[in-house]
This record gives C-alpha cells, sequence and structure tokens, in this order.
C-alpha cells in the first residue's frame, strides 16, 4: 500500500505573507516532483522573506530533513552567470561576438 504524498514530508518553516507561493511551489517539489528533501531560504532587500525545509535528508533510514542539515551543491551559479551575461547582452552592455579581451583585457595575457 502506498503512502498518500503529503503524509511522506513535512514542510517546516516559516513564509512572510507576500512570499506564500515560494511555500506552495515548495510544497509541490515533493507532492509532484517526487524530491526527497530540500531547505529554501530568501532574503529581500536584506529581510528574511522564507525559511523552509522538509522531506527527508536520508532515504535509506528516513530521517527527516532539519533546519540545519547540511546539503553540498556542485555548479549552483552557472545559471545565476548565464542570466546576467544574458540581461546585460540585453541591455547593449556586452556583445557576444566580441572577442573576451574587450571586456577583460587579462585574458588575453
Amino acid at each position: 500500500m502506498s503512502v498518500p504524498a503529503q503524509d511522506r514530508f513535512s514542510i517546516e518553516g516559516q513564509v512572510s505573507p507576500d512570499f506564500e507561493v515560494v511555500r506552495k511551489t515548495f510544497t509541490e517539489n515533493f507532492s509532484r516532483r517526487h524530491e526527497l528533501g530540500g531547505a529554501c531560504c530568501v532574503f529581500h532587500r536584506g529581510e528574511k522573506v522564507v525559511d523552509l525545509w522538509g522531506g527527508t535528508r536520508n532515504k535509506s533510514t528516513g530521517e527527516p530533513w532539519q533546519e540545519d542539515t547540511m546539503a553540498l551543491l556542485w555548479s549552483a551559479t552557472k545559471g545565476l552567470a548565464a542570466m546576467t551575461l544574458a540581461l546585460a547582452h540585453s541591455r547593449g552592455w556586452l556583445d557576444y561576438e566580441e572577442r573576451i579581451c574587450t571586456y577583460w583585457p587579462e585574458f588575453a595575457q
């Protein structure tokens, strides 16, 4: 017998009223996308507006994800770096066809 998704995980933490959509999306990571465990913390204008964690931190033992569970990240900045370059391009600050040394002279050394 399978256990309903909402019974396999719990979401802990708090969210400011204007950011409830983050809690909904975070919860969907478990209920719809079958995420095992995770956390999400967001600061907006210097204020913590989202601090959530939930799910399982150890699949084999079923230990729950805690507020202070550590996680390893790889390649976490690639998407943000690509977005930054795309924004710079859209504002005319960067030409994709230009040589890198135009923007970073030391690169040509």
